[in-house]
């Protein structure tokens, strides 16, 4: 294997996890167990001490963009509940 298939296998297996995260944080809120605005909110201060330590800014980069999947996903469960 070489190393881009690597670096693809890596990505793969990262996405995975995040969908798995994001699925996780939604089955939650809906059941009223989690407050994702609020969770978000921590995300991004953690995003943003990673942004700041050397070698961290793209864990932080990641983590804000998570939080902001996490953010819209809230808010098309909230549109298509309150259309239906």
């Amino acid at each position: 294997m070489g190393q881009d298939d690597e670096v693809m296998l890596l990505g793969a297996r990262l996405d995975g996890l995040a969908r798995c995260f994001m699925a996780l944080v939604a089955d939650l809120e809906k059941r009223e167990q989690l407050n994702g605005p609020r969770f978000c909110g921590s995300l991004r201060r953690m995003a943003g001490v990673r942004k700041k330590a050397a070698g961290q800014e793209s864990v932080g980069v990641a983590i804000c963009e998570i939080a902001e999947l996490l953010d819209e996903a809230r808010k098309t469960r909230r549109r298509l509940s309150d259309a239906g």
